[in-house]
């Protein structure tokens, strides 16, 4: 996988050459975030469920447009997610969230309109800087706040889609409103709604941990046209 994101890397720069015209610019993005895994999915008896949790992102973003209908795009985004969870035990209820931290590359191709809409596709290489378990102190069950940074892969890619328009507001300043979507392919490991580690016991057999998460950015671009 890290080879596929390196060739992508280097192909999306190699391009440059050929622009027909290069945008950069800077954003950030509001979204609903999950951390799906089975173990979590079967439990029975209100011992442990999701609860929704939000997420942000921000940094900037660098593209190329190869023809008037086709780009590559790629950037560096400062992330968070997180994942809430509550349950019953022994009739007492209890609630908390993972958190977790994360630095996003993506590398997106993107199809364009003469109006400037836009449909994304590709995938975002995400490296775990730190992650933590917080309980609300407010239920009557409470579970011990945990760093679990540990318990987590310390990379993850996750394959997206989105669609976006860049409008003109002067010359060649634009805004650029989107909406994104993305599903991680490969195991984020981590812990359950209660700061254990799914990979070890209660836990006897272990199984992956997905990311998902979906909302709307909002960025600001400058494009500058080599080309008519």
């Amino acid at each position: 996988m890290k080879k596929l994101f390196y060739l992508s890397v280097l192909s999306a720069m190699l391009s440059v050459s050929n622009a027909q015209s290069i945008y950069f610019g800077v954003g950030g993005a509001g979204n609903t975030t999950w951390l799906i895994n089975k173990n979590i999915s079967s439990k029975e008896n209100g011992e442990q469920g999701y609860s929704p949790r939000f997420g942000y992102n921000y940094g900037g973003h660098f593209g190329i447009t190869v023809n008037k209908t086709f780009g590559i795009e790629t950037g560096f985004l400062v992330a968070k997610y997180a994942q809430g969870y509550a349950g019953t035990v022994a009739g007492k209820n209890w609630d908390g969230t993972n958190h977790l931290e994360t630095v996003d590359i993506p590398i997106l191709l993107k199809l364009f309109t003469e109006a400037g809409s836009f449909f994304e596709f590709g995938i975002v290489y995400s490296n775990v800087k730190n992650a933590k378990y917080v309980a609300d102190k407010s239920f009557d069950l409470q579970y011990a706040d945990t760093v679990t940074k540990g318990f987590y892969s310390p990379t993850n890619i996750a394959a997206t889609i989105g669609i976006g328009n860049m409008m003109k507001i002067y010359k060649y300043l634009h805004i650029t409103p989107s909406i994104r979507l993305a599903y991680g392919i490969t195991d984020l490991k981590g812990a359950d709604g209660k700061g254990h580690s799914l990979n070890a016991p209660p836990y006897t057999s272990s199984k992956p941990t997905h990311t998902m998460s979906g909302g709307f950015l909002l960025a600001l671009t400058y494009k500058i046209p080599f080309k008519d």
